[in-house]
């Protein structure tokens, strides 16, 4: 059921000015409990460069998935971080 559709993929990005509390919500704390987003505050840029396979249900092959990520954190704050 692939009608020729592509099976791979690849993202480039620039991000500017992107509220980090408020990425750490819309991404669920990334699933873990140690810097959770009403511990962190500030703006960051980032440039991403992603690159993932895909399966015939057209999820992402996880092994597959490549890429760098630089970020630049700026106004940065940790609030109550043990």
């Amino acid at each position: 059921h692939n009608r020729g559709l592509p099976r791979s993929a690849k993202l480039k990005a620039d991000v500017t000015a992107l509220d980090v509390q408020r990425f750490f919500e819309v991404f669920n704390d990334f699933n873990q409990r140690l810097l959770i987003s009403e511990q962190v505050k500030g703006r960051f840029n980032a440039r991403f460069d992603l690159q993932a396979e895909f399966n015939d249900q057209y999820q992402p092959v996880l092994s597959s998935v490549k890429g760098r990520i630089q970020f630049i954190l700026t106004e940065g704050v940790l609030k109550q971080f043990t």
